[in-house]
């Protein structure tokens, strides 16, 4: 799925989620996160799903990451779009904040 298209403030991006199934574990589910220039709707740089670290686990505030590490203040102010692909998973939220780094 993917978000319209939104300007945020912040340097993380957080996810309510789970990958846990009650007889398999966690790593039975996955979220991996894209974003995307809010105006082109072309994924930008860095920020692609092969790039995110896939999230399997269980965390009402999951930081997201991709090989370039978390941080995505580079990009607060400026039109994105998000787009979550969820397999097996459950996503109940997501949420930019400010972190200290």
């Amino acid at each position: 799925m993917t978000t319209r298209s939104l300007v945020f403030q912040g340097n993380r991006l957080h996810i309510n989620a789970t990958g846990r199934d009650r007889y398999a574990g966690d790593g039975y589910g996955t979220v991996r996160v894209a974003l995307l220039d809010g105006e082109t709707g072309r994924t930008l740089p860095g920020y692609d799903l092969d790039d995110c670290r896939a999230f399997g686990s269980d965390s009402i505030r999951h930081t997201v990451s991709w090989r370039g590490g978390a941080d995505v203040g580079a990009l607060e102010g400026k039109p994105v779009q998000v787009r979550f692909q969820v397999r097996r998973a459950k996503l109940f939220s997501f949420q930019f904040a400010r972190e200290r780094v």
